[in-house]
């Protein structure tokens, strides 16, 4: 019997807002998940910190570890489980050794929307389309994407394949990067553009309390013709099979999912909402580890 058999994957998914931890069978099933806030703007140590008290609220009666996988924002180098670079989002993250601080586990990390990808694939929206060329893009505090070709995730040779987010583009005069517009971090800067005014630090979930004014329905139609923007883009670069849209955002797409469906009516790209949620993220942390595992010789 395999190790993998007869163990559980602790997993963690470190976001720009909250650290979800984990454990999960070999055969996908959640056994228990805690939720903490990430403290982002704190610097790595305080991330660090929330990541172990994400884990240590785990109850104590579960199967035995086979390792952690970590799902994490940022550049992540998977052979080594480092943060190759990050957004000013989270100060002091890039450079993060991610598995030194975890000595007592064996640690598998990789970026967190080529985790949450990854799960989808294996238990998610495409279980049944394992082999597809697919793209993910997650809506949340900023804007992440993930490439699969023929059911693998491709990284790229620098790790930063699928950062859609990072990509430029021209807003009122000048250069910015796309999830300063498409994210939840974008609706807010657009909703404050037009002249609505949020408390610093507000994001999406500001804008989007019920019922919205007249300048949240209008930020909220930039938005989606924004989001429309870069999904017609990647279907004309990449053309993949399916696109998933998963993130925060998806829990208020009854918002703005039709809307984006109509934006899309002349695109022969199927583009569908992830199964798991903002549990993906774990998910594939757990499926990457297990893949891991079992690959060693």
């Amino acid at each position: 019997m395999s190790i993998v058999e007869e163990h559980c994957a602790l997993a963690l998914d470190v976001g720009g807002t909250k650290i979800l931890a984990a454990a999960i069978s070999p055969a996908g099933e959640l056994l228990a998940l805690t939720e903490r806030p990430t403290n982002a703007a704190a610097g790595s140590s305080a991330i660090l910190t929330s990541m172990r008290a994400a884990l240590d609220d785990l109850p104590a009666n579960l199967p035995p570890a086979a390792g952690l996988g970590i799902s994490a924002a940022g550049v992540i180098d998977p052979a080594t489980a480092r943060v190759v670079d990050a957004t000013d989002a989270m100060p002091g993250w890039a450079g993060t050794d991610l598995r030194a601080n975890f000595p007592a586990l064996q640690v598998h990390a990789l970026n967190d929307v080529h985790a949450a990808l990854t799960g989808e694939l294996a238990w998610g929206a495409l279980r049944e389309q394992q082999k597809a060329n697919a793209v993910m893009l997650t809506l949340g505090t900023g804007l992440g994407g993930a490439i699969a070709l023929n059911g693998r995730v491709h990284s790229g040779s620098g790790h930063v394949a699928g950062h859609f987010g990072r990509a430029r583009l021209q807003h009122q005069g000048q250069w910015r990067p796309v999830e300063s517009l498409v994210s939840g971090t974008g609706l807010a800067n657009l909703y404050r553009e037009l002249g609505g005014e949020l408390p610093a630090g507000a994001g999406a979930r500001a804008v989007l309390q019920q019922p919205l004014n007249a300048i949240a329905e209008q930020a909220l139609t930039l938005w989606v013709a924004q989001l429309a923007a870069q999904i017609h883009s990647i279907r004309w670069t990449l053309d993949p099979d399916v696109l998933l849209l998963g993130g925060g955002l998806l829990d208020a797409k009854a918002l703005w999912w039709a809307p984006l469906q109509t934006a899309l009516q002349d695109l022969t790209l199927p583009v569908l909402p992830a199964a798991l949620g903002n549990r993906a993220g774990v998910f594939g942390a757990a499926r990457h580890l297990f893949d891991q595992l079992e690959a060693r010789p």
